[in-house]
């Protein structure tokens, strides 16, 4: 790999490529002796008839470098095997994931890599071949990594294998994936649990972004070194090994620690020098800039030593030091980075967008926060609600009502804790039970509810099956239910220990309630009730 020792403008570039194989098999891909005729194909592969045969495979091997996103083809090697049963593949795709679209395989394959999955298998079912079959089946991921959002779990990639099963004249088939990684998802929890602990040791409140940003390019300088024997590739061993790890390594604990910190970042991978390489992005004051860590920390590594020659640099100053990448898979970073954006200016006020609201029962809104001056560095600003109970809110000021009653909604800038709120008046719609009843009472724990209705009840299971009492997750709760002074009169008393007190539970009176001449009821109704 190439790297320099001298302490230039480029000291001590280092560059290392994750060099890892996808295994593409496919099974009759000359369709040689597959001993199914066309004839017994279904419109899904997993319907196919029983046969046990020998065949022949023909296994077609493709390399990926996860970093440049090159691939080469191998030979092809033809091997005389026996093969399952058709019943035994099919038993064993029962956890597949049934596919119709490129796309459905991309969702897919994502979902599997962000959350760490080590297999997945898929049906494709499409009424056509699938567009650029086989190829697309592991060059999707490539698209997957360069598409933006997790791309810590999604650079974690290291290894993707597939393995291929078909039949001759066959739009279908089956493909058993198998996915490995740098770090496991334990370590990467790990990672992240690490990440918040730095974090609240070198970053403060009233930093601005780009404080920020040069606190985390300290910190990794400072404290990992680069793996010359290019072996070790992950944030994890940078944070719990040895100290050590390459590009890869760096750009992934970089990432982790800038959006941690609130920053929007990117892992930006292609050539530096013309070799594999992997670096960030980084979102400052509105504009994208490149941060390469890696080679803000030259060899050999000296303690303490920092430098920012790679510091909030734009495309045309990064391309200028050997940086090569595919512009179309990230944002443009087309402004110079100006010193002077690291000014302080304080917020010295913040307002809500409303300060009073009224809202029915399960009716939401959105509050907005304006940070003033318009100009100040750190808008950022946390939302609460006085009493959960009665109205919620979320990180971005979307309320919603829960309860009649009043209460509060503040917010707060992280930056001077400047406040503002808005009060929120929470009303019952009672529409919905067409004026029948009050809905969102407060009642007492032992709470009896008589019902009556404007016909002779047919008091059977039917009916008891109509009329239950659930808690707030729609677990049901053991009531009494029996008829009252007449026989247009139901009663439902409370649990033999009382309703829980703070809890809240909803009466339903369903459609199974039916009169004594088996008319049943027309609507449904909900009644709320909180406990004292």
């Amino acid at each position: 790999m190439n790297t320099k020792n001298s302490l230039s403008r480029n000291p001590g570039r280092k560059i290392a490529s994750l060099i890892v194989s996808a295994i593409l098999i496919f099974y009759g891909v000359l369709g040689i002796n597959t001993k199914v005729q066309a004839s017994t194909i279904t419109n899904n592969i997993l319907g196919l008839k029983n046969n046990s045969a020998t065949t022949s495979r023909d296994v077609i091997t493709l390399q990926k470098n996860y970093l440049s996103g090159t691939i080469s083809s191998g030979n092809v090697v033809k091997k005389t095997v026996i093969e399952k049963s058709y019943n035994t593949m099919q038993a064993s795709s029962e956890d597949a994931v049934e596919v119709y679209s490129v796309s459905d395989i991309q969702n897919v394959l994502t979902n599997a890599i962000i959350n760490g999955d080590t297999s997945v298998k898929i049906v494709y079912n499409g009424d056509t071949a699938l567009p650029g079959y086989p190829n697309v089946l592991v060059d999707i991921t490539t698209d997957i990594q360069n598409t933006e959002g997790n791309d810590y779990e999604k650079q974690l990639l290291s290894q993707c294998s597939c393995g291929v099963s078909y039949i001759e004249g066959a739009n279908q088939f089956t493909a058993d994936y198998t996915l490995d990684y740098i770090e496991t998802t334990s370590q990467s929890a790990q990672v992240k649990s690490k990440v918040d602990e730095i974090l609240s040791q070198i970053i403060t409140p009233d930093m601005t972004d780009v404080q920020k940003e040069k606190a985390i390019n300290d910190y990794i300088c400072k404290n990992v070194a680069y793996d010359t024997t290019l072996t070790i590739h992950s944030a994890y061993s940078a944070l719990f090994g040895n100290g050590k790890t390459v590009c890869s390594g760096y750009a992934l604990l970089a990432y982790r620690m800038l959006t941690e910190a609130g920053l929007e970042a990117r892992i930006i991978t292609g050539e530096g020098d013309g070799q594999a390489h992997a670096w960030n992005l980084v979102k400052i004051n509105g504009n994208w800039y490149h941060l390469d860590v890696t080679w803000n920390d030259p060899i050999p590594d000296k303690p303490g030593r920092v430098m920012y020659t790679y510091f909030n640099l734009s495309d045309e100053e990064m391309k200028a030091e050997n940086h090569e990448w595919d512009a179309s898979n990230y944002p443009a970073c087309s402004k110079v980075y100006s010193p002077q954006d690291t000014t302080v200016v304080h917020p010295t006020s913040v307002t809500i967008s409303k300060t009073l609201d009224n809202l029915l029962v399960g009716g939401t809104d959105t509050l907005t926060a304006t940070v003033a001056p318009s100009n100040a560095s750190n808008k950022k600003v946390t939302w609460k609600s006085i009493n959960t109970s009665i109205v919620n809110v979320d990180d971005s000021g979307n309320i919603t009502a829960v309860w009649p009653g009043e209460a509060d909604i503040t917010v707060t800038s992280e930056d001077g804790n400047k406040t503002a709120s808005c009060h929120v008046v929470v009303k019952a719609d009672n529409t919905k039970n067409a004026g029948k009843f009050t809905d969102y009472q407060t009642v007492d724990k032992n709470k009896t509810w008589t019902l009556v209705f404007t016909a002779d009840v047919g008091f059977d299971d039917q009916t008891k099956q109509g009329i239950t009492v659930t808690d707030s997750n729609g677990n049901p709760v053991s009531v009494g239910i029996q008829t009252g002074k007449d026989s247009k009169t139901i009663i439902v008393t409370a649990p033999s220990e009382g309703y829980t007190p703070g809890k809240t539970y909803i009466l339903n009176i369903g459609t199974k309630a039916h009169s004594a001449k088996g008319t049943a009821l027309k609507n449904s109704y909900k009644l709320h009730f909180n406990i004292v």
